[in-house]
């Protein structure tokens, strides 16, 4: 018995694309981190599909692949978005502007957390001088908005 291996090097990007192989389009696709660079391998593969069942397979491709990056609802949009792509919309700038939002709303959220953290880390030191000090735990509490219980040990 005689068997053979179609390997590709996921390293190669091009070469992935060209051979067209799922595992390695979902290997490349996987590995990428940024949504930029995501979008420009999906939009890579997705010029070199030409079938209605290849569309298929890679739409269910991506869904998997991004499950633990996106949103349920956006996951759903970018997917139905690569099966329009045989009635000649413009696939890669649609799923583009979705990954795009949800990562800039998720950096925004990010952001957000981290300034309220910050902005507490601030309070709780101000009011552990204040305690330095001897000043009143009820007066800290009203002037910082920290319950006691937080700055009090």
């Amino acid at each position: 018995m005689f068997l053979s291996y179609n390997l590709v090097d996921i390293r190669n990007v091009e070469e992935a694309i060209r051979r067209g192989i799922a595992i390695a389009r979902m290997s490349v696709i996987e590995k990428l981190n940024t949504t930029e660079e995501i979008m420009e391998a999906i939009d890579k593969f997705a010029d070199n599909l030409e079938s209605e069942k290849e569309i298929k397979e890679f739409a269910e491709e991506v869904e998997y692949i991004l499950e633990d990056k996106l949103e349920e609802g956006k996951l759903k949009k970018v997917k139905e978005i690569i099966l329009n792509k045989s009635k000649g919309d413009d696939i890669m700038s649609h799923v583009h502007e979705v990954l795009r939002r949800d990562a800039e709303r998720e950096r925004k959220k990010i952001l957000q957390e981290g300034r309220i953290e910050g902005a507490k880390e601030s309070l709780m030191a101000v009011a552990k001088k204040m305690l330095m000090e001897k000043v009143d735990v009820e007066f800290i509490s009203k002037i910082t908005g920290l319950k006691k219980e937080e700055f009090v040990k």
